[in-house]
């Protein structure tokens, strides 16, 4: 109680400028607020999650078997493929849209808390010439963005390679034991043509400990006719216990030997 007490009085504080008012100080405080109530709502988000998935999985478990090879997204019932992988996660270092307005921009988890206040990895594949997600992120925090490769972990990998998403990744996770290093993952999908390469990679994305905290329709096509098809995906990656798969150490000048150390179960 003492601690939950603490925590609200140094909101007040913050809110009526009773702390260093330097921007620097006030964002110190406020990451250390998130971070100390996302570890309190841990149970909660993780309740939250799994009575979603086990919903969805009772749903899925009755759909016929021409629902998991049908070349369009619609299953029949007002329901689509996309519906089974809803964002049933709730980012507890809260959200953030970064990049322009419309097309192009990324929701992301805990921009404040897990990028702003130390050194971290951004790579960015695709962006058909809009980099304002890229440049909002350089701007506001110390990551780099795709100066190297071969790194040991990455904090955000943004993928949007106009359909060959689903080669990407069914190569990567064809391999036994694969997982990959990230703690965010935001895909652009573009329907395949067919089912089963969605749910086969969607799934294989979620046994990887990623799960969705945002899911944005892009529907920048004439009369939006598109948003059934190109769907923005936002992933965090977490622990067995719900902890945030995010480095305490990350030393990025030492490419693959970077020193990095995860949550236990990550």
């Amino acid at each position: 109680m003492a601690q939950v007490i603490f925590l609200v009085l140094l909101q007040i504080a913050l809110a009526v400028g009773a702390f260093d008012p330097q921007r620097s100080q006030v964002a110190i405080q406020e990451t250390r607020i998130h971070v100390e109530l996302s570890h309190s709502r841990r149970s909660q988000t993780e309740t939250v999650y799994w009575e979603a998935r086990d919903r969805a999985q009772k749903e899925r478990d009755a759909l016929p078997a021409s629902a998991f090879s049908t070349p369009n997204t619609d299953l029949g019932g007002f329901r689509r493929i996309w519906d089974f992988y809803t964002p049933d996660y709730n980012c507890p270092l809260l959200k953030e849209r970064v990049g322009r307005l419309g097309d192009g921009g990324k929701w992301v988890c805990g921009l404040r808390a897990l990028l702003e206040d130390r050194p971290c990895l951004i790579y960015s594949l695709g962006s058909a010439g809009d980099i304002s997600f890229e440049e909002e992120l350089l701007n506001r925090t110390s990551c780099e963005v795709m100066g190297n490769l071969a790194h040991a972990w990455v904090d955000v990998l943004k993928i949007d390679i106009e359909n060959h998403e689903w080669d990407v990744f069914g190569d990567f996770y064809a391999r036994p034991g694969a997982r990959l290093p990230a703690t965010q993952l935001l895909v652009e999908f573009h329907w395949p043509g067919n089912a089963d390469r969605v749910w086969k990679v969607l799934d294989a994305i979620l046994a990887d400990k990623f799960r969705i905290f945002s899911v944005e329709p892009n529907y920048y096509c004439e009369e939006g006719a598109c948003a059934k098809n190109l769907l923005e995906f936002a992933f965090i990656k977490v622990s067995d216990d719900g902890h945030v798969c995010s480095p305490h150490s990350h030393s990025h000048n030492m490419g693959m030997y970077a020193a990095v150390l995860l949550p236990n179960g990550c």
